[in-house]
């Protein structure tokens, strides 16, 4: 294992860049003797397995004692079929670093990152994949609604829920796929709210657009009907109390139909 200049898409100061054969890593400073044991996804020794959207992901203990949830990229819809997780462009596990970064630094609440790992492919095109700190106890909001009847206690939620998607677009990040699965509710005093999943997401260097953030807002919308989270009107009102003055104008996520398709998706 040996450190390697900085190449072009190492701009993140709290990363090192190492590599170990081909396989490329940007592993968060502090962290550099986890490397080794998240260089090779095959080789890591899975204690449990936690969901995931298309697959279980593998968690695995480091020299540390930390936990960290091992997610590899893998394709979806009908490409699976021929292409499970073997990519051609762009940096995938670099690129969603690079997101969720931005989104921390902006005061989101999202897993830290501990690695992000790319290994070229024998004849062309890459895998990926990425280590995130476990999160322990905590459950998606969809399922966290279902099993809440506090109702106090769900409306704070779903305005610090609000608060947090709004800290992420005031930070220049969109969303790909903002959905009630995406977001994690850590139970407690003073209930947390984690923003998950940042594959595939929109960064710049401005507070992100109102046409693009009412695309990430009705797309959470359209999942809490797909999900029956029964999620009314006085709900989503507690949810835009939450998000604050840049909510887009003109957009009431109590009546986004549930088989609404946005522009560009």
């Amino acid at each position: 294992m040996s450190r390697k200049p900085t190449p072009p898409e190492a701009t993140l100061a709290d990363f090192v860049p190492m590599q170990d054969g081909r396989t490329r890593l940007l592993v968060r400073r502090g962290w550099e003797d986890a490397a080794e044991h998240l260089s090779d996804p095959d080789q890591i020794h899975a204690e449990e397995v936690v969901a995931g959207g298309r697959e279980a992901h593998p968690v695995a203990t480091l020299p540390n004692g930390s936990r960290v949830v091992v997610r590899r990229y893998r394709r979806g819809g009908m490409m699976r079929l021929v292409n499970r997780g073997l990519y051609f462009g762009g940096n995938r596990a670099f690129d969603e670093l690079r997101a969720a970064e931005r989104a921390r630094a902006g005061g989101v609440r999202t897993p830290v990152v501990v690695a992000a790992i790319e290994r070229p492919a024998r004849v062309a095109g890459y895998r990926a994949w990425l280590a995130t700190l476990l999160l322990s106890g905590g459950l998606n909001l969809a399922a966290w609604l279902a099993a809440e009847v506090d109702e106090d206690r769900r409306r704070g939620v779903l305005r610090e829920a609000g608060r947090q998607t709004a800290l992420m677009h005031a930070a220049g990040v969109a969303h790909a796929d903002l959905n009630l699965r995406n977001l994690l509710v850590m139970p407690g005093e003073g209930d947390e709210v984690y923003l998950l999943d940042f594959d595939k997401a929109t960064v710049s260097a401005t507070p992100v657009s109102p046409a693009r953030r009412e695309r990430d807002l009705r797309r959470l919308a359209r999942s809490a009907r797909k999900l029956e989270a029964g999620l009314g009107a006085e709900h989503w009102a507690v949810f835009r109390e939450g998000y604050g003055d840049d909510w887009p104008p003109g957009v009431d996520l109590a009546k986004v139909p549930k088989e609404e398709r946005a522009k560009g998706e």
